[in-house]
């Protein structure tokens, strides 16, 4: 569960629920029975995950730089990930996004050594000082463990394993050589060759934390391989595939109920709205559950359809359908080509051209008997 705290160069900042946690660890682990250092280990943990927040804050700005749209930043206890609204789909523009997060840790990095340097504390760091500092709660000790906390922030995702940003610069890399495709699933094996090697470390040193990291990455690499297989099989797919190319429809004079019967003898997930042969919205089987459940059944269907239609272009890939729905945050499109609406498509639509593709068999145009959705 996430909530919104903030909305940053029109980017929304939701954190998550759990995040709140982290707050009487970081008491727990500076306070020593005082008051002072508890509130100093809060603030310490604020810090920590403000230095995330910088970090995330480089890829989804460079993102939009880049003409990327970025749907949110979510803040986990584990760290934080820029959504971005599409696919990157040059591997030069990916190298770009990716890096500039650790390079935001190592420019905070460089502004705590100024820090340092003119608050006299560089002056006064000894290999023995610096150890006592960092557990002090103090000015010294606080500008040395987030100078620490951003250098491992930066070398620890620089490791060249999915899903941290060393994973995305080898495969930008590597797709600059060869197929984009060939380049995730080599990037894949080599992150979890890594996650390997680093359990196998941590089973030997007994420590939990390190197993944890190498199932996080060896998990990690494998959903990005599986991600970028799915969009290359949707890449081969066109909207017409998978297009319901005569949608349940109603005129706009008609009302909830009838909307609930057409729907129950299609069983279709959507429906449009006309006026005459003109498309005014598009109703959704959850739209027209949520009005039943709550006694609206004679309300004029016109009442709950959703005016703003998200178009695509009919001659467009599955990918692109796919993205444009992640990007404006939609289940449903209406396909047009140029001016003539040719149909709706749903997520269910794709999911279903996808699994008959994955099990070898050519995707067929969809008809009005029910779809499911292939749990991978």
């Amino acid at each position: 569960m996430s909530f919104r705290i903030a909305r940053i160069a029109g980017i929304d900042l939701n954190l998550h629920i759990t995040f709140l946690l982290m707050l009487p660890l970081g008491a727990l682990i500076w306070g020593n029975g005082s008051l002072f250092g508890a509130l100093f280990g809060v603030l310490m943990m604020i810090l920590l995950f403000s230095s995330v927040l910088l970090h995330e804050l480089g890829h989804a700005l460079t993102a939009r730089a880049l003409g990327i749209p970025v749907r949110e930043i979510q803040l986990l206890p584990i760290g934080g990930v820029a959504v971005l609204g599409r696919p990157v789909q040059r591997p030069g523009h990916e190298l770009l996004i990716t890096i500039m997060g650790p390079i935001v840790n190592l420019l905070i990095v460089f502004g705590l050594l100024i820090v340092a340097i003119f608050s006299g504390l560089a002056t006064r760091m000894t290999a023995e000082s610096m150890v006592n500092m960092v557990g002090t709660p103090s000015f010294d000790g606080m500008v040395l463990w987030l100078i620490q906390a951003n250098l491992l922030l930066a070398l620890f995702n620089m490791i060249p394993a999915f899903p941290l940003d060393g994973g995305r610069v080898l495969r930008s890399v590597m797709a600059m050589l060869m197929d984009y495709r060939r380049a995730t699933r080599i990037a894949g094996a080599i992150g979890q060759g890594i996650a390997i090697l680093l359990a196998v470390v941590g089973v030997m040193s007994v420590n939990f934390l390190l197993i944890a990291v190498a199932v996080f990455i060896f998990l990690g690499a494998r959903q990005e391989v599986v991600a970028t297989d799915v969009i290359g099989v949707l890449d081969d797919l066109s909207i017409a595939d998978a297009l319901n190319r005569e949608p349940a429809s109603l005129q706009i004079g008609q009302r909830v109920s009838d909307a609930a019967a057409l729907m129950d003898a299609t069983r279709q997930q959507a429906l449009v709205v006309l006026q005459g042969e003109r498309v005014l919205g598009i109703v959704l089987r959850a739209d027209i559950q949520a009005a039943i459940a709550t006694g609206r059944g004679e309300m004029w269907i016109t009442m709950i359809m959703r005016r703003e239609i998200v178009r695509v272009p009919f001659g467009e890939s599955l990918e692109v359908a796919r993205a444009t729905m992640a990007e404006h945050s939609t289940p449903v499109l209406a396909a047009y080509d140029g001016e003539e609406f040719r149909g709706l498509l749903t997520i269910d639509d794709i999911a279903t051209a996808y699994a008959v593709r994955d099990r070898g068999t050519p995707p067929q145009g969809p008809s009005t008997t029910p779809r499911t959705t292939p749990s991978a």
